[in-house]
């Protein structure tokens, strides 16, 4: 009766505390297989190395590297707010079911994509992903990537224009029926655009800085969970009541239901 008595406890405090936690996991020991081929509009240019890679657990989140070749011409010349270019991860299982994901940031990941982006054919660069997930059992990825390559030609076609009408015929440009208002507007409207980009950059930022603070506090609450509990009941009985009370199953439960809320609340 009295190990029931701290079981139904031990259950009460699982609902209420043990379900905020978190765990990182550590993937497949053999490593974890990269699909070659980038979808979206970047695989016309980059590919996945082909290699097993590895999972990086020493920091508050685990992080994967991967290499990232040039096979083809052509594709972002930097990484632009406007065209955003970028590469996506998904981290599975082998049934494909997606356990961690990451997207690579024109702001806080701009010297490795540039990095990539000036790569000449045949020639390879490193790309850190930090992932967020519970990754017990990954063992492969897919890189996905997005671009919006018109917003760079239209970028490039303005360039060139504003170079153009420095060399216009200087009579045009001082005279006196000319409205300077219009160079006024689009002044305006340029300093609102890169206001904006800045903006959005510094919430990308902040975001992702977030999240890593959220992964630890969660690491270490469940970590302190775990260590009270053994305390308590010794490894075996906390073993025990973890089985009974399906304490695994809500925290994975709990980490989905957390990250689809976290990648919700990151989309446009």
């Amino acid at each position: 009766m009295r190990f029931l008595k701290h079981l139904f406890f031990a259950g009460i405090i699982l609902a209420s505390f043990g379900l905020v936690a978190t765990s990182c996991g550590g993937g497949n020991s053999d490593g974890i297989t990269a699909e070659t081929k980038i979808s979206g509009p970047l695989g016309k240019f980059f590919e996945v190395v082909d290699k097993n890679y590895k999972l990086n657990t020493d920091g508050m989140s685990p992080k994967i590297s991967i290499q990232i070749k040039r096979i083809a011409e052509g594709g972002p010349k930097e990484a632009s707010w406007s065209s955003e270019p970028t590469f996506n991860i998904d981290i599975m299982d082998a049934d494909d079911n997606v356990l961690g994901s990451d997207k690579s940031s024109v702001v806080i990941d701009k010297e490795q994509l540039e990095a990539i982006f000036a790569l000449g054919v045949g020639e390879t660069a490193t790309l850190t992903f930090k992932l967020h997930g519970q990754l017990d059992g990954a063992s492969k990825m897919k890189v996905s990537s997005t671009w919006k390559e018109e917003k760079e030609k239209s970028e490039e076609s303005s360039g060139t224009d504003e170079d153009d009408s420095d060399y216009s015929d200087s009579s045009s440009s001082m005279s006196p029926d000319d409205d300077s208002s219009d160079d006024s507007g689009s002044d305006y409207s340029s300093a609102y655009e890169e206001g904006m980009r800045q903006a959005k950059g510094a919430y990308d930022e902040g975001r992702r800085q977030a999240k890593e603070a959220y992964d630890e506090g969660m690491r270490q609450a469940k970590e302190a969970m775990d260590k009270g509990m053994e305390e308590a009941y010794g490894k075996a009985g906390a073993k025990a009541i973890k089985k009974l009370s399906g304490y695994d199953k809500a925290v994975k439960d709990y980490e989905r239901e957390v990250d689809k809320a976290w990648n919700d609340l990151g989309e446009d």
